[in-house]
């Protein structure tokens, strides 16, 4: 072959290469990049300012902390350059509280209020640092900035109705409820949406106007509430009963509670069971209301209304003249919840029906059995003693508060107020920063039989036992917690933290048993019960029970976007790729890319395993650029990924 023959098929294969080879492998870079950092793209609005090409690429890359700094490097930026980092550095404050980093989010959102050059961007960072200080329960703070985004916000943007919305739950937590009714009424009437939002802003708004005793148009608002149709309207029905025995429309409120107690739906059917013998009770129909409330007390042995429906029924009883059953109620009461308000009137009416009997006797003798104190000068000595103490609580002296409930306590072991004098001193524990004691007091305290106090006891004790890494005392707080709280919301928080608990002890036997349990519970929440049958498969796959662990995976990766999920994908992709089926890993690889999960290093290990695929294939040159795609665009760098990455391509150079 000639020399100008050889350069001339040189040519062609270099033309050949630059526009269909190297295209091909530009292509697959690009869509490992896009897998690697799924982020929508924006375009940088026409008006914005004209600035140098790397702030635009970071900002159309959502890399808002270079583009900050970048910025920054200007020394006397003109009014484009401070109109962009106003822009940035707004978005650089939404990026940190995503991240939960409410300081990182308050600092970049109070500077890009500050430049005040885009009269939208401005008037956004004040909404969001009113949202930073709600998170934070600084609800004063929290107004005013609300107040200023109100003030320059025009009516269209999508944050003027819930500015007001969230304004109305900062009068509403601090108890201003006229203001508090001002604002939901405003957002009411901004928001048309048939939704939770709107559901919830008529609720708070119907409680305000109940809380400032203007019922009849509580009751209307109570209505519209229940109207949305959203999961809101069981409060809104139970409220709308109430406040319909409220303005003394006593047949309309039995029907409303009927209607509730018939349909067996949302979390106020018990509330409504209750209400409903209390009511028949209150309208002197004694039989009525004991029927509901005897069947209430043997179905609900664990509800909150559990010992006030003993009480009253008890006075059901006695007024239809059967003083047998009546004391047994009291009975009950005292034996249920011995150191209660509660248990103090019903022991009164014990004392009254063996009075009335003529066996006073028998009253002291029930007493001395009981283990209650009944001589009429200690129980006057006791409320004496704990209304001392309590007075002191109240003063914010805690710790003489302190010392006056422990010799409550002491005194009077057996007392009236136990549960309250128990719930107190945990209270100046925790004002005192005295975590292991107030642990101590609230242990006691959820020991006791269930009490008004037993959600805040529970709900407490479990938060602070987590944080101290004391997790069978969490978990056991956490699954009592479950059973007391009122709504599905509060029960899957509780089984969350219950199933994280158990498992944060380390012991897969009981990992495996708690996972099996929350999988059960019927208001769970998707999220313990995802994270329950993640635990299970990664128990099973470590204990090499692969083919046990692959068809939870395979139902977990069905959502990527949460951690659970991305590994679970991952862990498919592997077995698949374990099992000898290359080309169906790599459908699978390149499926959970599209996805779009935001969980970059369980991506980039699927990608590392596409490498591998290639290498398999003796395909070194996609292999490679596969892997060095990865070092080049992964981060961070600290976590082995990258690591992993470069020993690939060291092998591939070793290679023959």
């Amino acid at each position: 072959m000639t020399t100008i023959a050889i350069l001339f098929w040189a040519g062609v294969f270099l033309v050949f290469y630059t526009y269909l080879g190297y295209g091909i492998l530009l292509w697959t870079l690009v869509k490992i990049r896009e897998a690697l950092r799924p982020a929508r793209r924006y375009e940088v609005p026409a008006e914005a300012p004209e600035v140098t090409l790397l702030i635009a690429a970071y900002y159309n890359s959502r890399n808002y902390e270079a583009a900050y700094t970048a910025l920054k490097h200007y020394p006397s930026p003109d009014g484009n350059l401070r109109a962009a980092l106003q822009k940035i550095a707004y978005f650089r404050g939404l990026e940190a509280y995503s991240r939960g980093d409410l300081d990182g989010a308050a600092q970049s959102l109070s500077e890009s209020a500050a430049i005040n050059v885009s009269p939208k961007y401005g008037a956004l960072a004040r909404f969001w640092l009113g949202e930073i200080a709600f998170a934070r329960g600084d609800y004063a703070e929290a107004e005013r900035r609300y107040k200023e985004y109100l003030h320059r916000a025009p009516r269209t943007e999508d944050e003027y109705a819930k500015a007001h919305y969230n304004l109305g739950y900062c009068y509403f937590d601090r108890g201003d409820m006229s203001n508090a009714y001002a604002s939901f009424a405003r957002f009411n009437q901004l928001y048309s949406a048939a939704d939770r939002y709107k559901a919830d802003a008529l609720n708070r708004e119907a409680d305000a106007r109940y809380s400032l005793r203007q019922f009849s148009a509580a009751l209307a608002t109570y209505e519209k509430a229940a109207a949305v149709g959203t999961n809101e309207k069981y409060y809104a029905d139970f409220q709308r009963a109430v406040t319909l025995g409220i303005l003394d429309r006593g047949p309309q409120k039995i029907e409303a509670l009927q209607r509730i107690i018939a349909a067996d739906r949302g979390d106020y059917v018990d509330d409504a069971t209750y209400e409903l013998g209390r009511t028949y009770i209150a309208s002197e129909r004694y039989d009525d209301g004991a029927k509901v409330l005897s069947k209430f007390v043997e179905e609900n042995p664990h509800s909150p209304f559990f010992t006030p429906a003993l009480s009253d029924l008890g006075l059901a009883y006695l007024n239809l003249g059967q003083p047998e059953l009546s004391r047994r109620c009291y009975e009950r009461v005292v034996e249920s919840a011995p150191g209660s308000a509660t248990a103090r009137d019903a022991l009164q009416g014990i004392r009254e029906i063996y009075v009335a009997d003529g066996n006073v006797d028998g009253y002291f003798a029930y007493a001395e059995k009981a283990g209650v104190e009944c001589d009429t000068s200690v129980m006057a000595r006791d409320s004496l003693s704990f209304a001392a103490a309590r007075k002191i609580y109240l003063s914010g002296d805690t710790a003489t508060a302190e010392k006056s409930l422990r010799s409550y306590l002491r005194n009077y072991p057996k007392g009236y107020y136990t549960d309250d004098a128990l719930f107190y001193l945990s209270d100046c524990h925790l004002k005192a920063k005295q975590t292991d004691a107030a642990i101590e007091t609230l242990s006691e305290l959820a020991a006791r039989p269930t009490n008004q106090y037993s959600a805040r006891t529970l709900g407490t004790l479990s938060k602070l036992t987590s944080e101290a890494g004391r997790h069978a005392e969490a978990a056991k707080a956490y699954r009592a917690l479950y059973d007391v709280v009122q709504t599905a919301d509060e029960r899957a928080a509780a089984a969350t933290g219950y199933f994280r608990s158990v498992e944060a002890g380390g012991d897969d036997a009981a990992t495996l048993a708690a996972a099996a349990e929350v999988e059960a519970l019927p208001d769970a929440g998707t999220t313990a019960q995802r994270e329950a049958k993640f635990a299970r498969a990664t128990i099973l796959r470590r204990g090499g029970k692969q083919a046990e662990a692959l068809p939870l995976y395979r139902e977990l990766s069905r959502e990527v976007r949460t951690a659970e999920g991305a590994e679970s994908a991952y862990r498919v992709i592997e077995a698949t790729l374990g099992g000898g089926d290359a080309a169906a890993a790599e459908t699978l690889i390149f499926a959970f890319a599209e996805k779009g999960s935001p969980h970059a290093y369980w991506v980039a290990k699927a990608y590392i395993a596409l490498g591998d695929i290639y290498a398999g294939r003796d395909d070194s040159f996609q292999a490679r650029a596969t892997y060095q795609s990865i070092v080049d665009g992964y981060s961070p760098a600290d976590d082995g990924i990258v690591a992993e990455a470069k020993a690939r391509i060291e092998k591939l150079k070793k290679s023959p």
